[in-house]
């Protein structure tokens, strides 16, 4: 076969063929855009009037249009009314001038005297008047004392009240009372302060006061009828304070033996100056004592080493114008007191007397025996260290309490710096409380205490464990104590 020749022309166009069979209708196509807005179309007819509707607010006025010309004056005149009612007074003029004096008339009688006028304000204090020679505190409270017979009032074998009357003293306010038990036995635990009945708690009566004694015998045992109860109180005075004559002083640490587990000290007061006359129950004296030691502070147990575990201490035994004796024994279930156990830790006696002075005009000088106390050298002399003493008298607060170191104690410690005093302190003290309390009859070893420093004491007190530390500010538990120093 040959190569295929080059193409033809192309022929005429024949003719269409018949059209042929419409094909099936195909799928609806998806909707194409909107078309062009049409015109507006002609404006329909009018609808049939609606129902009037409701007024509108009013408008605001308008502008006043201008004034018309005046009309034509009337020609006719109205009848004249009533008069009208009368109208108020005006005010009064004023006054004229004033006309000449008229002559001086004679003198009138005199008046009777107009009411009297109330008090002026108190003036400056004077200056200290003449001394009334009476012993006073450092922040000048008098001093007043005297005794009263036992009996009493029982509360059980063991625990007697005496209420006693210090009105004669007339104090003017709450003052501080000491006490103690003219001859006394060597079993009394306890003698201390409490208000008396019908007084607020925490108050001391200027006219009275409860003191509380225990005795570890039954009181079946002891002849209370022949006891004295001597007291002292310092407070301020209404009117002239009495007179005493005050003399303190320092046993030495040697003791003697009474048997039977009783050691006794025999005090001589012959630096005092009062001779050596008995005790009147009018004069005196009247004898306050305390012991102190030297190791209660570090052991509270032990074998009678603590004055504060000795009960008798409140007892004053054997009074005269020059001497008294004290005797003292071991508290129940306590070790037994010996001598050389209270000559080793050095158990002293601080003691103060007082007694009634009637000083004649030319004794009113200052100091010894007027307005000052006698302080004695310590260690049991009878020399003289100054007749010009001072007392310092107060009572702690009721706080500050702690447990001590035994099952039945509590411990208090008494600063003493404000007193002042540069030597030569000899401290009483004794225990104060609510009447209410278990002051009266669960309080022992008051009495006795211990200098911790220069300027301190504690005193260790026997609750039988029947107050807690923390129990005592409810109760006002506080300690009295006395400073005598220089």
């Amino acid at each position: 076969m040959g190569d295929t020749g080059p193409t033809g022309i192309k022929g005429v166009k024949g003719q269409d063929g018949e059209q042929g069979p419409h094909g099936d209708k195909g799928d609806q196509g998806l909707t194409g855009p909107p078309g062009p807005k049409g015109r507006r179309g002609r404006e329909g007819r009018r609808g049939k009037e609606g129902t009037l509707g409701k007024n509108g607010a009013p408008g605001a006025f308008g502008t006043n249009g201008e004034m018309g010309f005046p009309g034509p004056r009337g020609t006719e005149i109205g009848l004249r009314g009533p008069p009208g009612p009368p109208g108020s007074p005006g005010p009064p003029g004023r006054d004229g001038d004033p006309g000449q004096d008229g002559p001086k008339g004679p003198i009138g009688p005199t008046g009777g005297d107009g009411q009297k006028g109330g008090n002026g304000i108190r003036g400056p204090e004077g200056p200290p008047g003449d001394s009334l020679c009476s012993v006073a505190s450092t922040v000048g409270k008098s001093m007043c004392c005297g005794n009263q017979i036992g009996g009493g009032t029982m509360i059980n074998n063991n625990l007697r009240y005496f209420d006693v009357d210090t009105s004669e003293c007339k104090f003017s306010a709450e003052p501080q009372y000491f006490a103690s038990i003219k001859d006394g036995p060597s079993t009394v635990e306890s003698v201390n302060i409490a208000n008396p009945d019908g007084v607020a708690a925490d108050t001391m009566s200027p006219s009275k006061v409860r003191v509380y004694v225990t005795t570890s015998n039954a009181f079946s045992k002891v002849n209370f009828n022949s006891w004295r109860i001597q007291w002292c109180g310092l407070g301020e005075v209404d009117g002239e304070p009495q007179s005493f004559q005050m003399c303190c002083g320092q046993s030495s640490n040697s003791w003697s033996n009474a048997g039977g587990g009783t050691i006794y000290k025999s005090i001589s007061t012959a630096g005092c100056g009062w001779g050596n006359g008995g005790y009147s129950d009018l004069d005196g004296p009247f004898y306050f004592a305390s012991v102190s030691d030297t190791t209660c502070l570090s052991e509270l147990r032990g074998g009678g080493k603590c004055a504060s575990k000795a009960s008798g201490i409140g007892s004053i035994n054997s009074p005269n114008a020059g001497a008294f004796n004290l005797r003292v024994q071991a508290m129940g279930g306590e070790s037994q007191l010996s001598t050389s156990t209270a000559a080793s830790n050095k158990w002293k006696v601080t003691w103060c007397g007082v007694k009634k002075f009637y000083a004649q005009p030319s004794e009113k000088v200052a100091g010894y025996p007027c307005t000052s106390l006698r302080i004695l050298r310590p260690n049991g002399s009878n020399s003289v260290q100054t007749n010009s003493g001072k007392l310092c008298c107060a009572a702690s607060s009721a706080g500050g309490w702690m447990d001590a170191r035994d099952s039945k104690s509590i411990e208090k410690t008494v600063d003493i710096s404000g007193c002042g005093f540069t030597s030569v302190k000899y401290v009483l003290t004794t225990l104060r409380g609510d009447n209410t309390g278990v002051i009266k009859d669960h309080a022992k070893g008051g009495n006795a205490f211990m200098m911790d420093g220069a300027t301190k004491f504690k005193v260790y007190v026997n609750t039988d464990n029947r107050l807690k530390f923390f129990n005592t500010q409810a109760q006002h538990w506080r300690v009295n104590y006395c400073v005598a120093g220089i």
